[in-house]
């Protein structure tokens, strides 16, 4: 089980290690040289996470700020689980190039 979500089961009723993005849960947030917020979709467990440049993130409620000693994220696009009780997450830049970072939720 994974939260809410129930894995899908195959054909001997072993559960199928697949996830599916929620096209309703997508936030975005510019990234910048001060940090940005976006507030994650409701009743998350697992997000993917892009983005179009590097940049420094973090987890957290409505007050969230990002630095440059949070998690860096090369630009890309990977999946993470959301820790309990975060309801935001922030972004900030690295290195001089601005962009783009995308939150979906997925089921």
């Amino acid at each position: 089980r994974l939260g809410r979500f129930e894995l899908l089961k195959d054909a001997w009723g072993h559960p199928i290690q697949a996830i599916a993005p929620d096209p309703t849960g997508v936030v975005s947030a510019s990234i910048g040289a001060a940090t940005q917020r976006a507030t994650l979709p409701t009743d998350i467990d697992i997000v993917r996470f892009s983005a179009n440049q590097p940049c420094y993130f973090r987890f957290g409620d409505s007050g969230v700020n990002a630095s440059g000693s949070d998690s860096l994220f090369p630009a890309g696009s990977e999946v993470f689980r959301v820790p309990e009780g975060c309801t935001h997450v922030a972004v900030i830049q690295s290195g001089a190039v601005v962009g783009v970072a995308t939150f979906t939720r997925m089921l």
